[in-house]
Protein backbone atom coordinates (compact mmCIF):
# COMPACT_ATOMS: atom_id res chain seq x y z
CA UNK A 1 0.00 0.00 0.00
CA UNK A 2 1.62 2.66 -0.84
CA UNK A 3 -1.47 5.63 0.17
CA UNK A 4 -5.13 5.70 1.90
CA UNK A 5 -7.64 8.35 1.87
CA UNK A 6 -9.44 9.02 5.04
CA UNK A 7 -11.89 11.40 5.60
CA UNK A 8 -11.99 14.30 8.37
CA UNK A 9 -13.99 13.81 11.25
CA UNK A 10 -13.13 17.40 12.74
CA UNK A 11 -11.58 20.40 11.69
CA UNK A 12 -7.97 20.77 12.39
CA UNK A 13 -4.91 22.11 11.06
CA UNK A 14 -2.17 19.87 9.77
CA UNK A 15 1.44 21.55 8.89
CA UNK A 16 -0.40 25.01 8.89
CA UNK A 17 -3.10 23.49 6.29
CA UNK A 18 -6.75 23.86 7.49
CA UNK A 19 -8.87 20.98 7.10
CA UNK A 20 -12.49 20.86 7.60
CA UNK A 21 -14.74 18.03 8.71
CA UNK A 22 -15.42 15.79 6.11
CA UNK A 23 -12.71 16.71 3.89
CA UNK A 24 -10.65 14.26 2.20
CA UNK A 25 -7.19 13.57 3.08
CA UNK A 26 -4.86 11.42 1.23
CA UNK A 27 -1.36 10.02 2.93
CA UNK A 28 1.58 9.32 0.25
CA UNK A 29 3.70 6.72 2.64
CA UNK A 30 6.44 6.92 -0.23
CA UNK A 31 6.62 10.91 0.53
CA UNK A 32 7.12 10.56 4.22
CA UNK A 33 11.01 9.94 3.45
CA UNK A 34 11.70 13.02 1.42
CA UNK A 35 10.51 15.13 3.99
CA UNK A 36 12.63 18.31 4.13
CA UNK A 37 12.53 18.50 8.01
CA UNK A 38 14.32 15.67 9.32
CA UNK A 39 16.43 14.87 5.87
CA UNK A 40 19.05 17.39 4.67
CA UNK A 41 18.69 16.95 0.75
CA UNK A 42 15.96 14.71 1.30
CA UNK A 43 15.21 13.80 -2.15
CA UNK A 44 19.25 12.63 -2.47
CA UNK A 45 19.41 9.13 -2.43
CA UNK A 46 22.53 8.92 1.04
CA UNK A 47 23.27 5.30 1.82
CA UNK A 48 25.36 6.70 4.95
CA UNK A 49 22.86 9.33 6.26
CA UNK A 50 23.36 9.61 10.00
CA UNK A 51 21.35 9.69 12.03
CA UNK A 52 18.38 8.03 9.42
CA UNK A 53 15.30 8.64 10.53
CA UNK A 54 13.18 7.04 7.80
CA UNK A 55 10.38 4.81 8.23
CA UNK A 56 10.41 2.31 5.07
CA UNK A 57 9.38 -0.34 7.02
CA UNK A 58 6.61 1.25 9.36
CA UNK A 59 6.99 3.66 12.30
CA UNK A 60 7.79 0.52 14.91
CA UNK A 61 5.08 1.33 17.05
CA UNK A 62 2.75 -0.09 17.03
CA UNK A 63 3.71 -1.32 13.38
CA UNK A 64 6.45 -2.96 12.21
CA UNK A 65 6.64 -4.63 8.99
CA UNK A 66 7.25 -8.27 9.58
CA UNK A 67 9.07 -8.10 6.04
CA UNK A 68 11.60 -6.00 6.73
CA UNK A 69 14.83 -8.17 8.29
CA UNK A 70 14.13 -10.24 4.76
CA UNK A 71 14.28 -7.16 2.80
CA UNK A 72 17.80 -6.07 4.71
CA UNK A 73 19.09 -9.25 3.86
CA UNK A 74 18.27 -9.88 0.80
CA UNK A 75 19.21 -5.94 0.06
CA UNK A 76 22.89 -6.59 1.63
CA UNK A 77 23.13 -9.81 -0.87
CA UNK A 78 22.41 -8.26 -3.90
CA UNK A 79 24.62 -5.11 -3.37
CA UNK A 80 27.53 -7.75 -2.18
CA UNK A 81 26.84 -9.46 -5.59
CA UNK A 82 26.87 -6.61 -7.65
CA UNK A 83 29.56 -4.84 -6.50
CA UNK A 84 31.54 -8.66 -6.67
CA UNK A 85 30.08 -8.74 -10.45
CA UNK A 86 30.49 -4.79 -11.79
CA UNK A 87 33.34 -3.68 -8.89
CA UNK A 88 33.74 -0.22 -11.43
CA UNK A 89 30.08 0.27 -11.64
CA UNK A 90 29.38 4.48 -11.00
CA UNK A 91 26.98 6.53 -10.69
CA UNK A 92 26.58 8.73 -13.98
CA UNK A 93 23.25 11.07 -13.91
CA UNK A 94 20.69 12.00 -11.63
CA UNK A 95 17.95 9.84 -10.08
CA UNK A 96 14.87 10.13 -12.48
CA UNK A 97 11.64 9.93 -10.44
CA UNK A 98 8.42 8.72 -12.19
CA UNK A 99 6.35 11.95 -13.12
CA UNK A 100 3.13 11.21 -10.83
CA UNK A 101 2.53 12.60 -7.08
CA UNK A 102 1.17 9.73 -6.04
CA UNK A 103 4.19 7.31 -6.74
CA UNK A 104 6.97 9.49 -6.00
CA UNK A 105 9.04 6.23 -7.16
CA UNK A 106 12.88 6.23 -9.02
CA UNK A 107 12.11 5.64 -12.64
CA UNK A 108 15.75 5.03 -13.32
CA UNK A 109 19.31 5.65 -12.15
CA UNK A 110 22.14 6.15 -14.57
CA UNK A 111 24.99 4.64 -14.04
CA UNK A 112 28.54 3.14 -15.76
CA UNK A 113 30.84 0.08 -15.90
CA UNK A 114 33.22 -1.10 -17.96
CA UNK A 115 31.67 -4.45 -19.58
CA UNK A 116 33.47 -7.71 -19.03
CA UNK A 117 33.66 -9.97 -22.25
CA UNK A 118 31.09 -12.16 -23.04
CA UNK A 119 32.11 -15.90 -22.00
CA UNK A 120 31.95 -18.71 -25.12
CA UNK A 121 28.99 -20.59 -25.45
CA UNK A 122 28.97 -24.20 -24.67
CA UNK A 123 29.48 -26.90 -28.03
CA UNK A 124 26.04 -26.93 -29.45
CA UNK A 125 24.10 -24.21 -27.32
CA UNK A 126 22.25 -21.56 -28.47
CA UNK A 127 22.82 -20.16 -24.63
CA UNK A 128 25.36 -17.79 -23.27
CA UNK A 129 27.78 -19.68 -21.25
CA UNK A 130 27.29 -19.23 -17.46
CA UNK A 131 30.10 -17.34 -15.58
CA UNK A 132 32.69 -19.69 -13.41
CA UNK A 133 31.06 -20.67 -10.16
CA UNK A 134 27.56 -20.01 -11.55
CA UNK A 135 25.44 -22.42 -9.96
CA UNK A 136 22.05 -21.57 -11.84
Amino acid sequence: MISFRRTAARDTVLAGQPIATGDDVLTVYTSVNRDGRPFENAKCYDISRRPNPHVTFGPGRPHFSLGANLARLVSKGYFRELFRQIPDIALSGDLIYVADPLLDDPESLPCSFTPRPRAASPKGSSLPARPKGSTR
